[in-house]
């Protein structure tokens, strides 16, 4: 995964670090600071350079050095299948693959990719199939 400089901001720790080598807040708090030293962000109590524009960076908010959650994938959410009636798998794979923690952000970015493919009715119905045996 990879970002235009463009689309971050110019204290954001992308210029500086890779993914997953830096964690993603929703939006800044007092639980983070900026460091004029290093120009980024940084987590208070862990020290860790920190995001505060998911959007920008194009990951969900996540721990991703400073407690090792994992990056998602960038294949399952980015391309859903082409036809209706592979969704639901497509959905439940999703699921299964998914960090508990990022679980809700996940189905949620996987929503937005699947209707711009296909119908609000076809994406509820393969989320119903997927949902009910994600067991």
């Amino acid at each position: 995964m990879s970002w235009p400089t463009d689309d971050v901001c110019d204290v954001c720790p992308a210029h500086v670090f890779g993914p997953g080598q830096f964690d993603v807040i929703e939006r800044p708090s007092q639980g983070s600071e900026y460091h004029p030293a290093f120009g980024y962000r940084k987590d208070r109590s862990t020290g860790v350079a920190v995001c505060v524009h998911p959007l920008k960076v194009g990951l969900p908010p996540g721990r991703y050095k400073s407690a090792g959650v994992p990056l998602p994938p960038d294949d399952l959410v980015i391309s859903p299948p082409d036809d209706a009636a592979a969704l639901g798998l497509w959905l439940r794979q999703i699921i299964h693959d998914s960090d508990p923690v990022r679980l809700a952000s996940t189905l949620h970015e996987a929503e937005e990719a699947a209707t711009v493919k296909f119908s609000p009715e076809q994406v509820i119905e393969a989320l119903r199939e997927a949902l009910a045996s994600a067991d």
